[in-house]
């Protein structure tokens, strides 16, 4: 019997001994990803803790009363049974399992766990996972996920100014913003788009950033033609951009209490729920608001499954006179900019091994 079948037997098992569900009428799906499971790293290292996430979307026209996730623990990696947000552990088959009950139609809702790697374990190690899901009797399956084991080398990807600074608090424009993403997704050589933006010549200093975003389908301009390259980004803009960058599609959670009727909605939600960002306090996002350099850099790291760079092997080396290691997003602006260097995933910190070519 193959792996599916076991678990639908055991699914069965669990629906027929303590539930009753009913086997729905399915309508047309309108999102491709009824559920998302997502890692917060892409490498961990001996002794770490990774978090992941589930989130799953009821896009069907009907109240579901009985959903089953599950995901199989691959051999090497421990799970925190004390924190499985609901969720059930089946040792013997090393499956983590949640039923989530009356979901209503276009409700969504997030399961988060943590999954460490025990002393010992070998380096290059490539663990994979997906999750497979059973609403009311009808299967859905996320891609696979990895999680690798050892260290990554970090290229920087965040220019500071000709000064030698980083100007911190400075407000980050939607041109530098597509120099940062050209950057991360290494794109060169595209052509310019069809309608070049009226506001950007030829000679602006981001206008092949700004062409290889356009072209990316990452960032766009205006109805009017209009691309407007030296206003700043907002924070919902930014956020909504995070999300593409990392693959995350938004779902109708509870999110910010001055975000409620805005475009970006749920892509802040999202976001607030997966624990990439906080808010400005008592709630509430700013979503219209500018976004300052190093809070820039948090939020690009995140769509990189970076975490702030801390002191490893060596100590982090203060490279913007600016940042100083008193700042608050010191190590959120050390892991983004200047100099490539190495580090292994510990929790939601990089721990620093070495700087490249140095």
């Amino acid at each position: 019997m193959n792996k599916w079948k076991t678990t639908a037997c055991f699914l069965a098992f669990l629906t027929t001994s303590f539930l009753t569900a009913s086997a729905p009428t399915f309508a047309q799906a309108a999102s491709s990803k009824r559920v998302q499971l997502i890692c917060d790293q892409k490498t961990i290292g001996q002794g770490g803790t990774a978090s992941f996430h589930i989130i799953y979307h009821n896009v069907q026209n009907k109240k579901f009363s009985n959903v089953f996730l599950q995901i199989h623990v691959p051999d090497g990696l421990d799970v925190d049974v004390d924190d499985l947000d609901g969720g059930f552990w089946n040792a013997a088959n090393r499956l983590l399992i949640w039923n989530l009950q009356n979901v209503n139609e276009s409700e969504a809702r997030l399961i988060h766990f943590q999954l460490s790697v025990p002393p010992g374990s070998k380096d290059g190690t490539v663990y994979t996972m997906t999750c497979i899901g059973d609403e009311d009797g009808h299967r859905i399956e996320t891609s696979g996920v990895t999680l690798q084991m050892g260290e990554e080398i970090h290229q920087p990807f965040f220019l500071g100014f000709p000064d030698g600074n980083f100007h911190p608090t400075s407000y980050l424009t939607r041109a530098e913003s597509a120099a940062v993403i050209t950057n991360l997704l290494h794109l060169q050589n595209d052509p310019s788009p069809e309608r070049p933006y009226t506001d950007v010549p030829r000679n602006h200093w981001a206008a092949r950033y700004i062409d290889e975003v356009t072209n990316a389908g990452v960032m766009r301009g205006y109805d009017d033609g209009s691309f407007h390259p030296d206003d700043p980004i907002t924070r919902a803009e930014l956020v909504t951009v995070l999300l593409q960058l990392r693959g995350i599609e938004a779902v109708p959670v509870r999110g910010f209490m001055d975000t409620q009727h805005h475009w970006a909605r749920d892509a802040m939600a999202t976001g607030k729920a997966l624990g990439f960002f906080s808010g400005t306090g008592n709630n509430k996002f700013a979503p219209d608001e500018p976004v300052e350099r190093q809070a820039a850099a948090v939020f690009f790291d995140v769509t990189q499954f970076r975490g702030p760079l801390i002191d490893g092997d060596i100590p982090v080396v203060q490279h913007f006179p600016d940042v100083p290691r008193t700042a608050w997003s010191f190590g959120w602006v050390e892991e983004s900019a200047k100099t490539a260097h190495e580090s292994v995933g510990k929790g939601r910190s990089e721990f620093l091994l070495r700087y490249v070519g140095k």
